[in-house]
């Protein structure tokens, strides 16, 4: 089965709502900016964590599974006009948190390296942008069930 890319989303949403209380969009999703306050989030992968997966023995003679750990960079963007970096640094330490630890793990993800806030504010045109940001890993298992076809029979015919 490959990885439910909508379910990891689905999952991180809903630790960064449950820290914030606030919205929550993907950066890179259709529509428009919502208006501040909010967080922006970006997820960057999978990328393989070892260099070959372990193919197991399944179900069958000729059914296998592919195991392995894929991670993703998770990209956080708070957008605040008074408290971003106040905000950004409560989802960070939340990483720490044993209840929202708890709450990703339930949904298979597992943290790996949480990076510092970052007080990225800067003036766009007229106007001061707060803005904060912050990146973590994420790890997820990764299980692939295949088939092993076998060539029983090859028919050469001397043609080139």
């Amino acid at each position: 089965m490959a990885l439910d890319i909508t379910a990891l989303q689905d999952a991180l949403y809903d630790w960064a709502y449950a820290v914030t209380s606030g919205t929550v969009v993907w950066q890179y999703g259709a529509g428009s900016k919502p208006g501040k306050p909010f967080v922006a989030m970006n997820l960057v992968g999978p990328r393989r964590t070892s260099f070959t997966d372990d193919d197991v023995p399944a179900a069958g003679d000729l059914q296998f599974r592919q195991q392995g750990m894929r991670e993703f960079t998770v990209t956080v963007n708070v957008y605040d006009d008074t408290d971003a970096l106040t905000v950004a640094s409560m989802l960070q330490s939340s990483l720490d948190n044993s209840v929202y630890i708890d709450q990703l793990q339930s949904e298979g993800i597992g943290i790996g390296q949480v990076g510092g806030v970052s007080d990225l504010s800067q003036l766009l045109e007229t106007k001061y942008e707060r803005r904060a940001q912050f990146d973590f890993m994420i790890f997820v298992a990764f299980n692939n069930d295949y088939t092993q076809y076998v060539i029983e029979q090859v028919q050469i015919t001397n043609n080139i």
